[in-house]
């Protein structure tokens, strides 16, 4: 069985934008089908330098799973 899963983003248009490696994405929905890392950026200025960043890392069905990153109190998603 294959399993998909899709990244929504959702921003005020014009406050910011959302690129991947290079691509403007003209929908909101980004389908995570292939392996690899991908790179998310707010393409408004200063705003990735602040840290309006993404990288998720999609594995292959064969690879296993990493082990789960402990947040603290602080963290914020």
């Amino acid at each position: 069985m294959d399993i998909y899963f899709v990244a929504v983003f959702r921003y005020t248009a014009g406050a910011h934008s959302v690129y991947k490696l290079g691509l403007f994405l003209r929908k909101r929905h980004n389908y995570l089908v292939t392996a690899g890392i991908k790179w998310y950026i707010c393409g408004v200025d200063g705003h990735c330098e602040g840290g309006q960043k993404l990288k998720i890392t999609v594995l292959d069905g064969a690879a296993p799973a990493p082990a789960p990153v402990a947040h603290g109190p602080d963290s914020t998603f």
